[in-house]
């Protein structure tokens, strides 16, 4: 069975490099080294963003959007750059380049392309914000596995069509969860794919292993509190409460009060923090909106 699961993985693998997967994966991959790099420079930014048409009038519009430009004229990447921020730049880059994998209207069994997208940047946005409140930390890696965490969804929805359409309408009885069916239906589920696909794009081990196990944080910890652990339960948390709050995607997902119980007392977040967070969250969604990202 497990030599079944790999071959049918590996085939999907290879379908996507064949695909449009590929020309993104390149910019996703060169913006996360920039995240990632502490010396990383405006420059270098600048030389991803100027060779991608989209992703510069992206950036070019909001600079000169009503919400940034206050009156001054943006003609250069590198002034937008600085005008707006360097790391708001940043997730604005990345964001641009994963939102083209989502790019799709169609409305299947409830599920669309726009709401997982919405959910994905919205647990992406809440990520960041627990670990900058939390934990005293830039969150950009953070941000980074929240938009990516839920891409297995997507090459199932682009890749097994059939399969997929098959596995949604399942979840439509509210028997049993997305998880549970993809595997019942593929022999995998999309958290694993997710972390093939980040793995195979040679994203840092926390992001791969976080997207993994990000339905069940517990399966495979030890609870020492490491990089990894925290950040995986970090996305268990925003995916739970982007679910519990609406920034779901039409799909049956069960929410498991005490998995997300246990993570709020092993990372030692208190309940009324993250009232405070979500608040911070629901208003930075509506400027999302406002300003054209999402």
């Amino acid at each position: 069975m497990e030599q079944s699961i790999n071959r049918d993985l590996h085939d999907l693998l290879d379908l996507m490099d064949q695909s449009n997967f590929s020309s993104i994966k390149n910019i996703v991959s060169r913006v996360i080294e920039v995240i990632n790099d502490p010396k990383s420079t405006i420059r270098d930014l600048k030389q991803i963003i100027e060779v991608d048409p989209p992703l510069s009038a992206k950036i070019l519009k909001m600079a000169n959007s009503a919400y940034y430009c206050r009156g001054r004229v943006h003609t250069s990447i590198e002034s937008s750059i600085i005008w707006i921020g360097f790391d708001i730049v940043k997730e604005i880059a990345l964001s641009q380049k994963v939102c083209e994998i989502f790019n799709k209207k169609e409305l299947i069994e409830g599920y669309s392309r726009k709401k997982l997208w919405k959910h994905s940047v919205a647990a992406a946005t809440l990520m960041k914000k627990v670990f900058r409140k939390e934990f005293g930390e830039s969150g950009e890696t953070a941000y980074v596995c929240g938009l990516l965490h839920d891409i297995g969804i997507i090459a199932e929805d682009q890749f097994v069509q059939e399969a997929f359409r098959k596995i949604l309408k399942k979840t439509l009885t509210g028997k049993h969860g997305m998880v549970d069916i993809e595997e019942k239906v593929l022999g995998f589920n999309h958290a694993e794919l997710g972390y093939q696909i980040a793995h195979k794009w040679g994203l840092p081990n926390e992001i791969s292993e976080s997207i993994r196990h990000h339905h069940g944080p517990f399966d495979e910890f030890q609870l020492n509190g490491d990089d990894k652990e925290r950040m995986t339960m970090t996305l268990y948390l925003s995916d739970y409460l982007c679910h519990q709050h609406q920034y779901g995607y039409g799909v049956n997902h069960p929410l498991e009060k005490k998995k997300y119980d246990s993570c709020l007392r092993t990372l030692k977040i208190k309940p009324h923090s993250i009232e405070m967070i979500m608040e911070e969250l629901s208003e930075e969604l509506k400027k999302m909106e406002e300003t054209g990202i999402l």
